[in-house]
């Protein structure tokens, strides 16, 4: 089965998932070529068959359109498009595929018609802000109303993202529930450390990540504690400044440190030295929303307990005996007492909360399990 996948940059070192995914399925006997605007990261992400969907910078047409769709108010960052569907036509008419699959809601919008015309089946993977920022524009909607009549399938992260597919105008047969997977067999199952003094955080410093709330919290929590506690911070972000000054007024310095982006392999050394996750999700005054965190299952696979938020498909990710510790968004005062909680819970309640994590994620979301349901999808496609 031939299969082409169609992301806008390939492979971002922020989006591990879309790479996990391909090269899983590669390993389940699915030829995989993939058709990106930007080929990224070359040597950390090695994959044959990548390429590069690319026009001159002074391309007539594309300049044409451009300055077209400034004149009349329209979305420029869509205008070259047209163009670039042209080239991809000639593309996929030498390759053949069996089927189409785009990554995030506007790469899907852009291979409709082309997939549409070439008569090939088109799946498309919404991934999160594609299916709750993006629903604020108009453009957006009318784009996905159109896609809808399009795609074979669409798949999403979780049951809650699925209701807003549904909401945005694709039908209950038309999507499907795809977990975003993560390679749980390289991630070392840990005893719990005891007691809980570290917590770690992993994510864009962005407001939807919800730092400000968990700093906040941890700030509370160590003006009660006696405890030597410490918390830190991976990741990078346009709020970088804003968290970095709110630590340094409120005299956190020595024990919250931002320690920048980190390649993967450090981010899993970190969640090994770590005693419990904290994650506190919330939507962004822009409406932009979680899908399903992979970090969240990459620390339960490494055996930390989880604080979290009941935002987006996180609850799914959790195990339900364990939805003790999730708050709702933005609850300062509860995360606090969760963290609290873990300070004080015996070394059976931490095992035990440990073990659900590890267990619930093995089951839920394997990589080469949801690769291999979209191996599914994509023969029955073919046979029908």
């Amino acid at each position: 089965m031939h299969t082409v996948h169609f992301s806008h940059s390939f492979s971002k070192l922020s989006e591990t998932f879309i790479y996990d995914y391909l090269t899983s399925l590669q390993k389940q006997d699915v030829r995989v070529e993939v058709i990106t605007f930007n080929h990224l990261n070359k040597q950390e992400r090695p994959f044959n068959g990548v390429r590069e969907l690319s026009l001159p910078l002074w391309n007539v047409p594309r300049i044409w359109n451009l300055s077209r769709d400034k004149m009349l108010g329209r979305k420029t960052e869509v205008s070259a498009w047209p163009v670039y569907r042209k080239r991809l036509k000639k593309m996929l008419q030498k390759k053949k595929p069996d089927v189409l699959h785009a990554h995030f809601g506007p790469m899907g919008a852009f291979l409709a018609p082309v997939a549409e015309e070439l008569n090939i089946p088109l799946v498309v993977t919404f991934y999160g802000y594609d299916i709750s920022e993006l629903l604020k524009d108009e453009y957006w909607r009318q784009s996905y109303r159109n896609l809808s009549r399009v795609a074979a399938r669409i798949t999403v992260l979780s049951e809650e993202m699925k209701t807003r597919a549904i909401g945005a105008g694709f039908s209950e047969e038309q999507t499907k529930v795809v977990h975003l997977g993560t390679k749980i067999d390289d991630i070392v199952y840990r005893k719990p450390s005891y007691p809980v003094r570290r917590f770690l955080s992993v994510g864009r410093l962005s407001e939807k990540k919800g730092h400000l709330d968990s700093i906040t919290a941890f700030k509370s929590v160590l003006n009660k504690s006696k405890a030597s506690l410490r918390f830190s911070i991976i990741g990078e972000g346009g709020d970088r400044q804003e968290i970095k000054s709110f630590i340094d007024s409120q005299n956190l310095t020595d024990c919250v440190e931002l320690l920048g982006s980190l390649p993967h392999s450090q981010v899993i050394s970190h969640l090994y030295i770590a005693d419990a996750f904290v994650l506190n999700s919330k939507t962004s005054r822009s409406g932009d929303k979680e899908g399903t965190p992979t970090v969240l299952a990459e620390a339960q696979a490494a055996g930390l307990p989880c604080l979290s938020t009941f935002h987006s498909g996180i609850p799914e990710m959790i195990p339900d005996k364990n939805h003790r510790f999730l708050t709702e968004e933005g609850d300062v005062a509860g995360i606090a007492t969760n963290m609290e909680r873990l300070l004080d819970a015996s070394e059976e309640e931490i095992q035990a909360i440990s073990r659900a994590g590890r267990k619930h994620v093995e089951k839920e979301f394997d990589v080469n399990r949801e690769a291999a349901k979209f191996k599914s999808i994509y023969q029955q496609l073919v046979i029908r």
